[in-house]
């Protein structure tokens, strides 16, 4: 927690957050940001207050695995929605695996960070989940200021690839988007507020590497799941992750060697006595409420 006089971040600036728990920002004066303040997960790496992979509330189920080289993706992580089920392998007859549940509310009584999407890979999970989103709130006793240029991101991590040798089994699932409170008598702005999902990771045709899902990204569309490098039939690409467009996705069905499901977005909700930030990019959608 930080209580300061005013805080900013210059134009250009990135200052990315890590820790165990929610990053709050009480300041007596304005807050104005030019530069990105990243508190998203980094694939498998939490944003502060974020869960692992395949932990927290909204955590999505791992990977069902049928033999060393098949088996359905696992599923992305749930928040404001849930988590994306992952690819079927209709070789062996396994459905995806399930999406993680939904959590929360809308008003977010509760600062909650973004859960860890399930764990892929073969034989023994080693295909990471992403890590679930950060938490953030920030109170102004003025004016909180995001411009052109700034953003607040609490974005899920794209979910993983099997490191092993070939062959690599099914893939990682995408972890959720965080949480973002802002409060103040004035917010204004055009830059972007994100907490979107995390890309599932791509399956594979055999004897090819998997690819990661891609992090939940800063602005309003939605995280790309990994790509099927050997292509299909043998393998499948991630769901894309959750945002403001758009719930979490499904990866797509294949013969042995399932997608990971997209990570579903958190929460924002905006506390102003003031005009509704009306330019400000929000995704997924902001709650608007006086404080």
């Amino acid at each position: 927690m930080l209580h300061v006089r005013s805080f900013g971040l210059a134009f250009n600036a990135q200052v990315r957050v890590r820790g165990n728990r929610a990053l709050v920002i009480f300041a007596s004066s304005d807050v104005t940001l030019q530069g990105v303040l990243d508190a998203s997960a980094h694939h498998d790496e939490p944003g502060p207050g974020g869960a692992r992979p395949g932990e927290g509330r909204g955590a999505g189920s791992s990977a069902m695995l049928h033999d060393d080289v098949s088996g359905s993706g696992a599923g992305g992580a749930g928040h404001a929605t849930r988590g994306g089920a992952g690819g079927a392998a209709t070789g062996p007859g396994l459905a995806g695996a399930a999406g993680g549940a939904t959590y929360g509310t809308d008003d977010v009584a509760a600062l909650e960070a973004g859960s860890g999407g399930g764990l892929g890979g073969s034989p023994a999970l080693s295909a990471p989940g992403g890590a679930g989103g950060g938490a953030v709130q920030i109170f102004s006793a003025r004016a909180i200021h995001v411009l052109d240029q700034g953003a607040i991101t609490v974005g899920g991590g794209g979910g993983g690839a099997d490191p092993a040798d070939p062959p690599p089994g099914p893939a990682g699932a995408g972890g959720s988007g965080g949480s973002v409170v802002l409060q103040a008598a004035v917010i204004d702005g055009r830059g972007v507020i994100a907490a979107n999902g995390g890309g599932g990771g791509g399956g594979s045709g055999e004897g090819q590497p998997q690819s990661w899902g891609e992090d939940g990204v800063v602005g309003t569309r939605p995280a790309r799941g990994g790509v099927s490098i050997g292509g299909l039939p043998a393998g499948s690409a991630g769901g894309a992750g959750g945002c403001g467009l758009s719930p979490a996705a499904a990866a797509g069905e294949a013969a042995w060697l399932g997608g990971g499901g997209g990570g579903a977005a958190g929460r924002i909700r905006v506390l102003t006595g003031g005009a509704s930030p009306a330019e400000l990019q929000f995704s997924p959608a902001a709650s608007i409420g006086q404080p």
